[in-house]
């Protein structure tokens, strides 16, 4: 594996790892263990499924991170699935070492089409064009 493959998935996987702050981490560890001593309380019940919700939204999102750096999902697509807008998701990527575009000709074109799609402009397809 190259090394600046190895360095990337470094920067990921400590970009998305961080799902909680270290007090949050702290916090959700103390309320799993009274939640497993059955000591825990309704309102300590609803922070621990909000921290749970947290981190899974938190995961989600590393996974489609994962899926655009392999290139298995389109930013347009990525961006929607994350619940975000496009522009938010392409930030997103570069806080997390990913780069936007490092498309060949044919596979831009495709990330232009859905990104022209996920805005409705169905109409304006037939102004890209894409030259080597």
């Amino acid at each position: 594996m190259p090394t600046v493959q190895i360095d990337q998935e470094a920067t990921l996987l400590g970009t998305t790892n961080s799902g909680l702050s270290e007090i949050q981490q702290q916090r959700f560890s103390e309320l799993d263990h009274k939640r497993q001593a059955e000591t825990l309380s309704v309102a300590e019940h609803q922070e621990l499924l909000g921290l749970i919700d947290e981190m899974e939204a938190h995961n989600v999102k590393r996974v489609i991170l994962n899926m655009v750096q392999s290139r298995q999902l389109t930013l347009a697509k990525a961006a929607k699935f994350a619940n975000m807008d496009l522009s938010s998701f392409i930030e997103l990527l570069g806080a997390s070492g990913i780069d936007a575009v490092d498309y060949p000709p044919e596979e831009l074109e495709r990330e232009l089409e859905d990104a022209l799609a996920a805005c409705d402009h169905s109409d304006a397809s037939s102004l890209i064009t894409i030259t080597d």
